[in-house]
């Protein structure tokens, strides 16, 4: 019932009154495995979209603190409460979120910024670019970083770091490109960087520092 209240109180916002099935966006495929080659139907995608600036839950989160205006249709996911495309038949970065499913305005909120970060860092798993870009963007709109083992799953590696270093890691990186007011687009390259030497040998905190200091950040002003 709580959740119910919360989807109405949503839905009420964006003048929703049903939520169709996921099903309903597709042609003829599997609602759970998206895979490449998959055909949406665009007509109705583009018809049903609403971006995320104009839901008063999260408009403030593309007005005050810049976060993408991804467009978002609302729908029933059978074992999820929000997914992201950047392949099949998409042509462009789309967002699935089934608000029946959010415990509240604050829960629908953070699931955004969730999807978002999976957007941002180029449809990335749980991997170490997506746990930064997920952390940069709820720290940049005033979160905590992200403590949770899920965020994180895909981060832990075979080179002896434990999954609390990778959090401690994902956390720096988002604190530090905030304060050095660094674009998304820069703390995205850099995560992708660190991640993509993590598979080689552990980063320190000092390490990711000096790391830091030195990348190459040609968009950031």
């Amino acid at each position: 019932m709580k959740n119910a209240l919360a989807a109405q109180q949503i839905f009420s916002l964006i003048e929703i009154n049903e939520i169709p099935d996921f099903e309903e966006y597709l042609y003829g495929n599997d609602p759970i495995w998206i895979e490449e080659g998959t055909q949406f139907n665009h007509a109705l995608i583009e018809q049903r979209q609403i971006h995320a600036s104009q839901i008063k839950e999260l408009r403030d989160l593309i007005i005050d603190y810049d976060i993408p205006d991804y467009p978002i249709i609302f729908c029933q996911l059978s074992n999820m409460l929000g997914a992201t495309y950047l392949e099949g038949d998409v042509r462009w970065p789309l967002m699935f979120i089934d608000s029946l499913k959010a415990e509240s305005p604050e829960h629908f909120r953070e699931t955004y910024l969730h999807e978002a970060a999976h957007l941002a860092s180029n449809g990335q798993d749980h991997d170490f670019a997506f746990a930064v870009t997920n952390n940069f963007l709820r720290m940049k709109t005033g979160l905590l970083p992200s403590d949770s083992d899920y965020d994180h799953r895909m981060c832990v590696l075979d080179e002896g770091q434990s999954l609390t270093e990778f959090k401690i890691l994902s956390a720096l990186i988002a604190s530090m490109s905030i304060k050095s007011s660094w674009t998304l687009e820069n703390t995205v390259g850099f995560a992708t960087y660190v991640g993509a030497k993590l598979y080689s040998e552990p980063v320190t905190p000092n390490a990711l520092a000096e790391l830091f200091d030195k990348f190459d950040r040609p968009s950031c002003t």
